[in-house]
């Protein structure tokens, strides 16, 4: 899992020193009130009509064009963003691979908006300006044409008497008309008035949106520089987890006591602490100077009462079958042989000859306690020699092994009861099963196991 978490923190690292993140720069634009300015929109929404400009096809396409190298409106899309900082104010921040590229794409997508706006709102004007100006034209012959029919009815009234009916007629069509005219000349000041309005708004409009500030660069923030490192961490560890997780639900091996006692069908007779032992010093030094603790000796005490070896005579004869490779194992089995000498009596190891206990053999010879017929003797250290002589105690030790060669422990000749001591977590069912079996093939009886090295937390 370490492993996996740093390989993804360098990997991560080695992306961001590769791949550096883009530099960003910043430009400011006024924008003319929005209509919406007052009604409790949010600046966003307020000018949301604006940002869409600001993006559009258009504005975009020009500032990639204008840009060195020049971009296509998809990519300049991508690295241009626009947000409303107030009613009036939106800023257009753009990000390239070095700053001079991010300032360059943000001042040409900031003018180019501008310039857009600037045509737009001229446009726009200018066709309203027209139309008012063709009803003002419209207007302006009716009240021609009206004044051309006053000033005739106005002459056929100086010829007629206003008593005949003529100029009774007359008279009231001179009202009409002049009533007309003075509608449509009402109409005309009012179009008129839309033209001079219509011309200031699109001078001021025109005007109004600007660059308020030109481009700078925006500083990177620390996050972006260990973003991709902390990921490659998180990844590894995510990744280290499932690996522990996948291999611990295909591990069969053994842990617990009760694990144990089930695989081979016998119950634990006792637990022990040792060490492995790699080399004949490792060796000698646990047969020369080990002194059992006296829950060791105790633990003895009750292994042998298991095996019904009485503490009256202290005579008799078991096998320790372990697993070939499991130094801890055997090492924990020579212990148990001195916590018994540790009881009284003189105590025989007789050791097959397989390769995995060659080192042990050989720290035997060196301290000179292997007999002529191949057992070490350790001798008690409660009482003399000569007191407990008739009292002597012989273990055998049988590593199994998975190979045909070694699949019974070598040559060992076995008898009385037996015991099987692995170590926690070493073996499975399937070798646990062939130690016992060579117990079996050996003619002993099988008494119990030991667990070496139980883990803290087993509390079967």
């Amino acid at each position: 899992m370490v492993a996996l978490v740093l390989l993804g923190l360098f990997g991560g690292t080695a992306y961001t020193v590769l791949m550096p993140p883009m530099q960003k720069a910043s430009a400011l634009v006024i924008v003319p009130a929005s209509a919406t300015a007052g009604s409790g929109a949010t600046p966003a929404q307020a000018n949301a009509t604006q940002i869409v400009i600001a993006r559009s096809l258009p504005v975009l396409s020009a500032a990639g064009a204008s840009v060195s190298p020049p971009l296509s409106y998809t990519a300049a899309r991508k690295r241009v963003d626009v947000s409303a900082l107030s009613d009036t104010v939106l800023q257009v921040e753009a990000s390239g691979t070095t700053a001079r590229d991010a300032l360059a794409l943000a001042n040409a997508a900031a003018n180019d908006y501008v310039a857009y706006t600037d045509r737009t709102a001229t446009a726009a004007s200018t066709g309203a300006v027209a139309g008012l100006k063709k009803e003002a034209a419209q207007l302006t012959h009716q009240v021609e044409s009206l004044q051309r029919q006053i000033d005739a009815v106005t002459r056929r009234l100086g010829h007629e008497k206003a008593s005949t009916y003529a100029g009774e007629r007359d008279a009231a069509l001179l009202a009409n008309l002049g009533s007309s005219q003075q509608a449509v000349s009402l109409d005309l000041n009012n179009v008129s008035s839309q033209i001079v309005a219509a011309q200031l708004s699109s001078s001021e409009l025109a005007g109004s949106t600007r660059v308020l500030q030109a481009a700078l660069t925006v500083p990177g923030s620390i996050g972006s520089q260990v973003l991709f490192p902390l990921a490659g961490a998180v990844a590894g560890l995510l990744g280290g987890l499932l690996v522990v997780v996948l291999w611990a639900r295909s591990d069969r091996r053994i842990r617990s006591r009760d694990e144990l006692a089930v695989a081979i069908g016998a119950p634990v007779v006792a637990s022990s602490s040792a060490g492995p032992c790699r080399s004949a010093k490792d060796w000698r030094t646990l047969v020369e100077k080990y002194e059992p603790s006296t829950v060791e000796t105790w633990n003895a005490r009750k292994v042998l009462g298991r095996l019904g070896i009485s503490d009256a005579d202290r005579f008799g004869r078991f096998t320790i079958f372990t697993c070939d490779g499991d130094q801890a194992a055997i090492a924990a089995s020579v212990q148990l042989v001195k916590a018994c000498a540790g009881l009284g009596g003189q105590v025989a190891l007789e050791a097959a000859e397989v390769p995995c206990l060659a080192l042990l053999r050989a720290a035997c010879t060196t301290t000179g306690l292997v007999e002529v017929n191949g057992s070490v003797t350790v001798p008690s250290r409660l009482a003399n020699l000569e007191q407990v002589a008739n009292r002597r105690l012989i273990v055998g030790l049988v590593p199994v092994g998975t190979t045909a060669a070694n699949s019974h422990g070598g040559h060992l000749s076995a008898g009385g009861p037996s015991l099987i001591c692995v170590s926690s977590g070493f073996a499975g069912e399937e070798l646990l099963a062939k130690v016992a079996l060579s117990a079996a093939d050996a003619g002993t009886n099988l008494a119990g196991a030991i667990m070496v090295n139980p883990e803290p937390g087993d509390s079967t």
